[in-house]
């Protein structure tokens, strides 16, 4: 479990507080880690289609328009 926190970009006290604004009142330190992991893989293909649509247009930087059309690509299938 060590290993895990140690490869996580996003804190995981943040996560846990996102977490318990659903009033959750207690979670496992694994459903944070776990929960985190999910997120950062969203987050990493998000990032990577958002590269590829700015490529496509010709572009080095990634702009919002290009995170909002990776973001509902990834939703949608």
């Amino acid at each position: 479990m060590e290993n895990q926190e140690n490869k996580s970009i996003l804190p995981l006290k943040s996560i846990e507080r996102l977490m318990k604004q659903s009033k959750i009142e207690r979670i496992s330190k694994n459903a944070v880690i776990l929960l985190t992991n999910i997120l950062e893989g969203i987050g990493l293909k998000i990032s990577i289609l958002a590269k590829e649509l700015a490529v496509h247009s010709k572009r080095k930087t990634i702009k919002e328009r290009d995170i909002e059309l990776a973001y509902k690509q990834i939703v949608n299938n």
